[in-house]
């Protein structure tokens, strides 16, 4: 185990914000497919949020919210993963000290991880699907 520090490692920060963008991403992503409609022309190429970025090529047909779906949940999953990597770095690599001017409710929020329940109220919910989306 490491010794403790005035500051976070680059690695901990990156993962900091890799993971913060990516649940805000998810949750981007989630309001733009509530308007997919659950019928609707069978295709095996998607251009990405019509952007005219990127067209993703599948090897079978499947509806635009079936694709959509599953591309949340594998970039969920990927969430989660570094979520797990996350949590083991902080358990090798101890935090720097609180800074003395914190509140005491502040410093009580700083100890918990609330990121972590996301990416796993979703996989749940995913797999309780009943559209057929898994």
């Amino acid at each position: 185990m490491a010794t403790a520090s005035t500051k976070y490692t680059k690695t901990a920060i990156i993962l900091h914000w890799l993971i913060g963008f990516g649940i805000i991403f998810m949750f981007l992503f989630g309001w733009y497919m509530e308007d997919l409609p659950k019928e609707a022309p069978k295709a095996m190429s998607f251009d990405l949020f019509d952007l005219g970025i990127y067209t993703w090529q599948l090897s079978a047909e499947v509806s635009p919210r079936t694709f959509y779906f599953n591309l949340h949940k594998s970039l969920g999953i990927t969430i989660l993963g570094l979520i797990a990597f996350r949590v083991f770095w902080r358990l090798t690599h101890p935090a720097p000290a609180l800074i003395k001017t914190m509140k005491a409710w502040e410093k009580k929020i700083s100890e918990c991880y609330p990121s972590c329940s996301i990416p796993y109220y979703g996989f749940s919910s995913s797999i309780w699907c009943s559209d057929g989306t898994l």
